[in-house]
Parts: C-alpha cells; structure tokens; sequence
C-alpha cells in the first residue's frame, strides 16, 4: 500500500468526525467495516449510503443485496439508519441508482419509501 506508505491514508474505526460538518458512520453488513459519509450544513444533513443502500427500490428492510457478507447486519444496520434518517429528515445519497441520485423518506402503511429529489429541487 503505497499510499498509506506515503502517510497518504488515514484509517479510521467506528464513527469519526472527518473535519467539521463531516463525518462517516458505522453501517456494517455489506462489509464488516463498512462506513457511510454524513454531511452536516445549516441545520441539515446528507448521507452517502455507499453499498448499505445502494439505490432506492433497496429501502424495504428485506431487500438486501444477494453479495451482502452479513445481511443479517444489514438488515439491523438498515432499520437503526432508516428509522434515524426518518427522525432526521435526512437526505439519502444513492450511488448506484441510475434514476433516483437522492431523496427524503416518507411513510406509506408504515413501510418507508423514498420522495426522489426532482432535478430543478437539487
């Protein structure tokens, strides 16, 4: 690993501050190790969901990756952020959705769902 080598990589566990109004947070199940990136500005804050969540039809708490290592951790991981983002009023980032790139929650019969962010709203 050049880069850590070269004091480039700094490795960090649990949930840790980055530098102000940035910060990753624990979300195990995909990977052991696995961190989403929480962004803070203005009273309002953003998460980068990463492979927890990697798009929004995976919001249902049984739709979990077939590749997860631990789907029985992401599917506690899921409901612990789900019900916090909700609370929140976070706005979820998804990388890998090819139509919907971020949106708030909402509650339909009690089941989350996501309000995608029209692009004149981003």
């Amino acid at each position: 690993m050049i880069l850590n080598e070269m004091g480039l990589i700094k490795f960090v566990e649990g949930d840790t501050q980055i530098l102000e109004g940035v910060s990753v947070i624990e979300t195990p199940g995909h990977t052991g190790h696995h961190q989403s990136a929480l962004i803070e500005s203005g009273g309002e804050k953003a998460l980068f969901l990463g492979d927890l969540i990697p798009t929004a039809t995976h919001i249902p708490y049984p739709y979990i990756m077939g590749y997860d290592l631990f789907p029985l951790t992401t599917l506690t991981t899921k409901k612990k952020i789900l019900g916090r983002a909700y609370e929140e009023k976070w706005l979820l980032i998804f990388q890998h959705d090819p139509k919907v790139r971020m949106g708030y929650l909402k509650e339909i019969k009690g089941q989350f769902a996501v309000e995608a962010l029209k692009e004149e709203d981003e």
